[in-house]
């Protein structure tokens, strides 16, 4: 976080306060963001604040993707370019305030450098995500990328019947 916050100008992440160990567990302390969770809020959704939603986090995300990866990561940017990604965006990690605003982004640990569909394919890879308001949410925000995860999709299908 502290890297994303010295390389762009969002507001929407926490600030890391502290981290340290106690009793064989790593603890991160951050600050703490306006809003509400939007999946507590979620069933409220109207196809106009999907619009809203999507909007806003393409406009929120547009600088943290456009980083570029540090070192030898470069080497693994074709056929797809690796971008700075959340890596575990949903509804759960989504802060908004009563008027659809979305004022806060949590959850950060997993951050890291993916290919560019990845977001969208990680951020409807649980069931609950795969079809509707967040589903199309996610194509909003991330266009393009239909047949990456139709690819994602079916390799976790049939992973599971071999593991």
């Amino acid at each position: 976080m502290r890297f994303i916050g010295a390389r762009t100008s969002l507001p929407q992440i926490p600030v890391v306060v502290d981290n340290f160990m106690l009793e064989g567990k790593t603890w991160l302390v951050m600050s703490r963001l306006p809003g509400h969770c939007l999946a507590d809020v979620y069933p409220e959704i109207t196809p106009e604040i999907e619009q809203r939603l999507s909007s806003q986090l393409s406009h929120i995300l547009a600088p943290l993707r456009a980083i570029p990866p540090p070192g030898p990561a470069r080497a693994h940017s074709r056929p797809h370019e690796i971008r700075l990604t959340h890596n575990d965006l949903s509804a759960h990690n989504i802060l908004v305030d009563d008027d659809w605003n979305i004022t806060g982004i949590v959850d950060w640990e997993a951050c890291a450098w993916m290919p560019e569909y990845w977001e969208l394919t990680k951020g409807t890879f649980l069931l609950q995500y795969r079809k509707g308001r967040w589903n199309r949410i996610m194509t909003s925000v991330f266009p393009g990328y239909a047949s990456e995860l139709e690819a994602e999709r079916y390799i976790v299908k049939y992973r599971r019947r071999y593991t």
